[in-house]
């Protein structure tokens, strides 16, 4: 089964002013602001209880940065713009344009995406309206078009998902920057 995308639903809208975040090292920051706890409440970063600061997943960052809802400064308080965020995030994390991808347009979906269980896993993600009530109901792995995925692989993912309580989809890009999404019936097919 193909996963579509039921018609009409859109991200809900996020407040005009751009918040600041700050980049340490490879992590990137925030305050909590009246402004950045909107954020927080739309799903948005994660609250790190030591620090007391919002930390935001590299893909948020450069999701909200591409859609000019963020300012990243560095130490030094320079501006960091899409491009030079993108290059530190790969520089992390060879698979970060691919991942970027998928998280965009789930986002731009309407839903909630949050960071998944390790570098298969890449993404949890909520149902509509479901974020703050109820746990993540599906498992994103992200695929480059052409790249092998063994039968083993597969078979490691179903049965971790299962054990998770998960649906798993595999989101596929091509070349052009286009997804498939493939729903884990389609890929428990594949399995018998």
């Amino acid at each position: 089964m193909i996963w579509r995308r039921k018609v009409g639903k859109q991200e809900t809208e996020l407040p005009e002013q751009p918040f600041t975040v700050h980049l340490e090292g490879d992590t990137i920051t925030a305050e909590i602001t009246e402004l950045s706890s909107a954020y927080l409440a739309r799903g948005y970063g994660e609250k790190d209880e030591h620090t007391g600061k919002i930390v935001l997943h590299p893909c948020e960052a450069l999701y909200l940065l591409e859609r000019q809802k963020i300012e990243v400064t560095d130490k030094n308080k320079d501006t960091v713009n899409f491009n030079q965020l993108l290059s530190i995030d790969r520089s992390n994390s060879p698979n970060i344009w691919t991942d970027y991808v998928v998280f965009r347009d789930l986002r731009k979906r309407g839903y909630v995406v949050k960071e998944g269980f390790g570098p298969n896993f890449r993404f949890r993600v909520f149902e509509r309206g479901s974020y703050e009530t109820d746990t993540a109901k599906f498992l994103v792995v992200p695929v480059v078009e052409g790249k092998n995925v063994g039968a083993e692989s597969l078979k490691h993912l179903l049965a971790v998902s299962r054990a998770l309580k998960k649906k798993v989809i595999l989101s596929v890009v091509d070349r052009r920057n286009e997804i498939v999404y493939y729903l884990s019936a389609l890929v428990e097919l594949i399995n018998v």
